[in-house]
């Protein structure tokens, strides 16, 4: 395509950039933003995009990002490495000047598979992490959910070919037709490569579903997938309004029961009748569907996920589980001798981590180390060229930052 020449420098740069300690300062950090600014603008000229902002304005932003008032780079500002840095500043840079347009970025995409074998070839076989360049970021994560779910290790390769063969059969993009365009194309690649990963191993024996699940005895994992993925799942399984109003005021919006009430018109036990009718209607979708969505539903009793005691430190156990007047009480939905305490205190976990704004790396070694207490050398096995001391490092580092934000969290819901 003719905007190698201007993202694929960037990409290179990222590709050369020191991995294994952060060295750029304030200057260096600018002047890649400036360099990020031109490719962006000139790769969205040549595909007829408008900028979302101009060139000035995004580095203008940018300098409010990263620089203090002194010029210096922010104290927020803490990257493990020049690499790490670069990919970030990219996708932020990006974010600035289309405002995140998910249809325009779709079409881009879809056409490019379509009618560029090149470009079809490096999307679905390449390994680059910047935003629409292929399917890496993907397929580490499924290939990761696959491993710690049943044991099978997926060749990178096969993975490609099985997605690929499934949107390319019979001589055309049929398969891909399917795409809508009112999602991210990402996160509708997402369930499609999920299902067809599940179906492949299945199909070849490599692992065996249970088909004797009942609405009973699965539990729904949609709190700790993004509101986009769960806005998929949802309207692809739900045809009854009502229901599906529900389950996308829980799960996509996620309000607040009563905020839920007062926008569906409804009492609290009607609510509580309507929630539960709504999800016992998604999980019957959910098994009577032709894939298997493993990782939307999970049986009740699977591998059980430990807690971690910081979060109880860092609140009080006292305070949360048997104080009368605890506002985490009435937040989690606790009563006194909750069954249930430690699954509400790993959804609120899981929520409250997927809005600090962290990338989807950072979200996976955060969660994995804290909330299901995995060993770090299991972490960095599941992460392609992350070290265990990588993985330390950077736990340690996000873990100041969830510290910090829970205290503030914490104080503002005790005012």
């Amino acid at each position: 395509m003719k905007t190698k020449n201007f993202v694929g420098t960037i990409a290179s740069l990222i590709e050369s950039a020191n991995c294994e300690h952060f060295t750029l300062d304030a200057e260096q950090v600018i002047e890649f933003v400036k360099l990020v600014i031109v490719a962006i603008a000139k790769e969205l000229s040549l595909l007829g995009n408008p900028t979302a902002m101009s060139g000035e304005q995004a580095l203008a932003k940018a300098k409010n990002i990263y620089l203090d008032a002194d010029g210096e780079l922010c104290e927020a500002i803490d990257f493990f490495c020049d690499q790490e840095a670069m990919e970030s500043i990219y996708e932020t840079i990006y974010a600035l000047m289309t405002e995140k347009d998910y249809k325009s970025d779709a079409v881009r995409i879809v056409e490019g598979i379509k009618n560029d074998e090149a470009f079809a070839y490096n999307f679905f076989y390449g390994t680059s992490l910047l935003r629409g360049k292929s399917i890496a970021r993907i397929r580490s994560r499924i290939i990761n959910q696959v491993r710690i779910s049943y044991g099978v290790v997926i060749d990178p390769l096969d993975f490609n070919t099985i997605i690929y063969e499934h949107l390319y059969s019979d001589g055309s993009w049929a398969a891909l037709n399917s795409y809508n365009y009112r999602s991210s194309f990402f996160v509708w690649l997402a369930v499609v490569a999920s299902h067809c990963i599940m179906t492949y191993l299945e199909e070849n024996g490599y692992i065996r579903i249970p088909r004797t699940r009942t609405p009973g005895n699965t539990r729904l994992m949609l709190k700790k997938k993004t509101p986009d993925y769960c806005r998929v799942v949802i309207e692809d399984m739900v045809r009854i309004g009502p229901m599906r109003d529900m389950l996308l005021a829980v799960y996509v919006d996620r309000l607040e029961p009563a905020a839920i009430c007062q926008r569906l018109k409804m009492d609290e036990e009607l609510y509580k009748l309507t929630l539960s009718a709504s999800e016992k209607t998604i999980k019957t979708a959910l098994l009577n569907t032709e894939h298997s969505y493993d990782d939307v539903l999970v049986d009740k009793g699977a591998r059980k996920i430990m807690v971690s005691s910081d979060f109880l430190a860092v609140i009080g156990r006292t305070s949360a589980v048997y104080g009368e007047d605890s506002p985490l009480r009435e937040v989690l939905g606790v009563t006194p001798d909750d069954a249930e305490f430690e699954t509400k205190v790993i959804d609120f976990l899981y929520n409250f981590s997927n809005s600090l704004g962290w990338n989807d790396e950072d979200l996976y070694v955060w969660q994995s180390r804290y909330i299901e207490n995995m060993k770090p050398e299991e972490v960095a096995a599941n992460l392609p060229k992350r070290s265990r001391s990588w993985v330390d490092t950077r736990f340690s580092r996000l873990n100041r930052l969830f510290k910090g934000a829970i205290r503030e969290w914490w104080k503002n819901v005790n005012r």
